[in-house]
């Protein structure tokens, strides 16, 4: 975890001076903050988003990084961000100090931040100058590439991708509803992406060039008793690079990504839809292996019908459904880390 604290100036001096004198000042518009977002070795970064908070915003941002910002800018293809401050809005109390703020998120506990905070003025002028050194992507010596799309945003277009999801105007992938995404951390390509995961997915996701992504249907995932989400290993999921953004007069109109399409290995789980039968006469029960490696969990969702019991390699399962009859057939949900099956308990005849 790395944050930087490139300047704090927390007092303007030279606007208490000016308030001693006798001559009023001209009527103040606005307040112009100039950006520049630029690399180690001085090359302009487009695209990379700025935030903006007041002070008790930026306190809970440091405590919860996916805290809102006031604004959320983005830099053009010179790195470059004017951003206009209208006083009536922003200064009617006098000068305000405001925070800028790039985070790049790593992964679930690890992350960079550059932050500037400034004290703005009526009728002031101030840059700020970003030079940050983001974490260097992992590569693979395969290549993948998967297929292109140009994703323009809902304001430039509005491409669809898997016909729902889209780029919505401050660079979040949106789910609409019938996906969900996981950020895989900086990558070389669509190969380096890696192996699915479930941790952290969200309906909305920020999204960067340089990073890869994994998109879930959202009728693939299912929550067990224990919190923990997992997907179905019968669905397929896509991986999702994003190379670089679009620009268009040196704005960000969209993203141009590239992606594939996978389904997830069995990770030692049951088959889908597998039967395991029961002898209505006998104990009604039937043992299945469990895997070996990752925490695994079972559930039904009828617990007057089934009753569960697990141990570290196996689970043992009993219909306890007054009812039961030759030829039923009981769900089981079995969850091996971020991914599970479902297999039917089946009274023979």
């Amino acid at each position: 975890m790395r944050i930087h604290l490139i300047t704090a100036i927390t007092a303007c001096l030279a606007l208490a001076g000016a308030c001693k004198k006798e001559t009023p000042e001209p009527r103040a518009k606005e307040t112009v903050v100039e950006i520049s977002v630029r690399d180690m070795q001085g090359k302009p970064l487009g695209g990379v988003p700025v935030r903006i908070y007041d002070e008790a915003g930026y306190k809970r941002f440091s405590e919860h990084s996916d805290t809102k910002p006031l604004l959320l800018l983005t830099a053009s293809a010179e790195g470059t961000i004017v951003c206009r401050f209208p006083a009536r809005v922003w200064l009617s109390g006098g000068p305000r100090l405001l925070h800028f703020v790039i985070h790049e998120q790593l992964d679930e506990k690890n992350f960079q931040t550059w932050a500037v905070g400034r004290t703005i003025g009526v009728k002031a002028t101030e840059q700020i100058d970003f030079q940050i050194d983001l974490r260097p992507a992992v590569e693979t010596d395969e290549e993948e590439t998967g297929t292109a799309v140009e994703l323009h945003d809902e304001q430039n277009g509005r491409t669809l991708l898997a016909g729902a999801v889209y780029l919505d105007t401050q660079r979040h992938l949106c789910g609409g509803n019938r996906y969900s995404f996981v950020d895989a951390g900086p990558v070389r390509g669509l190969k380096a992406v890696g192996e699915a995961q479930i941790e952290g997915f969200a309906d909305r996701l920020l999204i960067q060039p340089g990073r890869g992504y994994f998109m879930y249907k959202d009728i693939s995932m299912m929550e067990f008793p224990s919190g923990k989400w997992g997907v179905s290993i019968a669905t397929e999921y896509a991986k999702i690079y994003v190379s670089e953004w679009i620009f268009g007069n040196g704005k960000v109109r969209g993203a141009r990504i590239s992606y594939s399409t996978h389904k997830p290995a069995g990770h030692g789980l049951p088959e889908w839809g597998q039967q395991f039968d029961v002898s209505l006469s006998g104990e009604r029960s039937a043992t299945i292996s469990l895997p070996e490696a990752g925490e695994c969990e079972c559930s039904t969702k009828r617990t007057d019908q089934l009753s569960i019991e697990t141990s570290a390699d196996r689970v043992t399962v009993r219909v306890t459904d007054v009812k039961a009859a030759a030829g039923k057939k009981y769900p089981l949900y079995i969850r091996s880390g971020s991914f599970y099956t479902e297999v039917k308990i089946h009274i023979q005849d």
